[in-house]
């Protein structure tokens, strides 16, 4: 998406040290009324952001021009103090909008070229504010929390770094594997609904794009363990099935860390790359290539409707080596 797009180069370009201090992590979770407000900043600011990157010059102008006002009347006063100072900096992105709406008036429309330098420090000025914004909500994030790294088969909430290696080879970009408990997982789960244009989410597990996170549920990271440390190996049946999934929510939400937005595309992509990421979880090449064709004859054709495409199949257009004669 757009605003994927754009709040990620920003936040590539926000220095170092800020960053840092403002990625401090919560303590304890986001209340209700401190979900019910961030899903309302993130839904003015997704559209705000798709109006003034998306539409037209003069609609553009008007939105950032009111920007100050259209913020307090759709995003109501912060409700607690950890949340006021993302609610300061959403306010000083505002003014800066407006003031950069003022100066592009003047150089564009009175030719006062002059004012060039000041009009583009006060966009630089806005979009790192708006950054800031974000990253200051998502320091909050249940998500964000300190974890122990367990390379090993384990009930707790921890970092996986085998898993995170293993997702490492399928992509460049730097990443972590984090694995809940079941009270962990609501909480991420709730929360991460209210930054749902934040990344994708899934029933069992979802990737944060931002943060570089994998977040995966006590289900999927029991069946990875079991695999990956149990040496479980099931022929057939549910419990083959559960396997095949597990590798393939590993895949499919590394997919969504490399930028791959639109489900149905991941989706078949991921299982395109169970029997990879299965080798690297120590299943011998047949195994691998067993939990593959699992996934494609009995999980895939029960996944919901956005997760499908009719371009998914041997030779079709989503088929990452067509012509083969191997599938998935």
């Amino acid at each position: 998406m757009k605003l994927a797009a754009t709040l990620a180069a920003v936040l590539v370009a926000t220095g170092c040290a800020s960053q840092a201090a403002e990625r401090r992590p919560a303590r304890g979770a986001l209340t209700e009324d401190e979900l019910g407000w961030v899903r309302a900043y993130v839904s003015w600011r997704t559209d705000f952001d798709r109006i003034t990157f998306r539409g037209s010059r003069a609609r553009a102008r008007s939105v950032m021009a009111h920007c100050s006002q259209s913020l307090a009347r759709e995003v109501s006063s912060a409700p607690s103090r950890r949340l006021r100072p993302a609610e300061r900096l959403a306010r000083r992105a505002c003014a800066e909008w407006e003031r950069h709406v003022r100066l592009f008036q003047r150089f564009y429309d009175r030719h006062e070229f002059r004012v060039g330098p000041a009009m583009a420090a006060a966009e630089s000025h806005a979009s790192d504010a708006s950054s800031r914004a974000f990253t200051r909500l998502s320091a909050l994030l249940w998500e964000s929390r300190p974890l122990p790294r367990i390379a090993r088969a384990s009930r707790a909430s921890r970092l996986q770094p085998r898993y995170a290696a293993v997702a490492n080879r399928l992509t460049s970009r730097a990443l972590e594997v984090r694995c809940w408990n079941v009270a962990g997982w609501e909480r991420v789960l709730s929360e991460a609904a209210a930054f749902d244009d934040l990344g994708s989410i899934d029933v069992d597990g979802f990737a944060n794009f931002y943060t570089g996170r994998i977040n995966l549920s006590p289900d999927v990271c029991a069946s990875l363990d079991a695999l990956t440390y149990g040496d479980e190996r099931p022929r057939r049946g549910g419990r083959l099935d559960d396997l095949a999934y597990a590798v393939f929510v590993l895949g499919h939400e590394t997919d969504h860390i490399a930028g791959v937005d639109n489900e149905a595309v991941a989706t078949c992509d991921g299982m395109q790359r169970v029997d990879e990421v299965a080798r690297h979880l120590g299943a011998d090449e047949r195994y691998a290539r067993r939990l593959a064709l699992a996934y494609w004859a009995r999980v895939y054709p029960n996944e919901p409707t956005r997760y499908q495409s009719i371009r998914c199949g041997p030779d079709r257009p989503l088929d990452r080596s067509p012509g083969d004669g191997v599938w998935p």
